[in-house]
């Protein structure tokens, strides 16, 4: 996603975003709900996926997102 697209995004949007900006060389995607954006493209967002097999992501979990790690 780029910046312009990551400002347009609204609370409460559902978003999938990785662990890398670059999709072919992510390990993980989450699914998440937006809550904030800042001027310069930072997105807060609340997990919404529970991988209790990975052991570190609980679902509910904020988290600072850079916009060029979303992928829709």
């Amino acid at each position: 996603m780029n910046r312009r697209e990551a400002l347009r995004l609204a609370p409460g949007t559902r978003i999938i975003f990785c662990d890398h900006q670059y999709t072919a060389k992510a390990t993980c995607y989450w699914k998440g709900e937006v809550l904030a954006v800042t001027p310069r493209g930072g997105i807060r967002v609340r997990v919404l996926d529970e991988k209790p097999w990975r052991g570190d992501q609980p679902g509910g979990e904020e988290r600072w997102v850079p916009y060029h790690h979303v992928v829709r």
